[in-house]
């Protein structure tokens, strides 16, 4: 039985489990099961990511910090403020991403040159050459992943995945656990 098989299986099993045990909550159920499938295929998905990164020794974020200078174009540098509005981080996340990438002489921090108690992270030469060879891997990637769904269904799955999202952003604060 291979991995993908198995998790799907696994999300099979436990409902099935959970409706023998506890019938009363068997309509949230499918509920459960629709959530759980996305977080699997999310899981196949991002495993998929990050193995395209380990060779180069990068972790999600620091392709993420990369990939954000990138596509904002020449000079191909953001203040840590317009990083942090495009990435999903903390900003001691982003510190400790910096100073990775740093090391790993892929990025820069300056001084700003119009407001000098602000700092800029900007690409290297060698980050710049990195993200561009890592984002034609990933783009492939992502179009490997998905070519599994007709082009009517990539349409519907984004209709419903940013419909979805929007309206948990939109009630993030009511989705707290009623035990806080």
């Amino acid at each position: 039985m291979n991995e993908v098989s198995s998790r799907s299986e696994s999300v099979d099993r436990i409902v099935n489990q959970w409706a023998k045990e506890r019938v009363d909550l068997a309509h949230l159920l499918p509920t459960v099961e629709l959530v759980g499938r996305l977080l699997g295929t999310a899981y196949k998905i991002d495993k998929l990511g990050k193995e395209t990164l380990q060779p180069h020794g990068l972790r999600q974020t620091d392709f993420d910090l990369l990939a954000c200078l990138r596509r904002n174009g020449k000079p191909y540098q953001l203040t840590p403020n317009d990083l942090l509005k495009d990435m999903y981080i903390t900003t001691g996340g982003l510190t400790a991403c910096s100073n990775r990438l740093i090391k790993k002489g892929l990025i820069e921090r300056h001084i700003a040159t119009e407001d000098k108690r602000s700092r800029v992270i900007k690409l290297t030469p060698q980050g710049l050459e990195l993200v561009n060879q890592l984002a034609e891997e990933r783009f492939t990637l992502a179009e490997r992943i998905a070519c599994h769904l007709t082009t009517d269904e990539q349409t519907s799955m984004l209709t419903l995945l940013r419909a979805w999202s929007d309206r948990l952003d939109e009630e993030q604060t009511t989705l707290a656990p009623p035990f806080d």
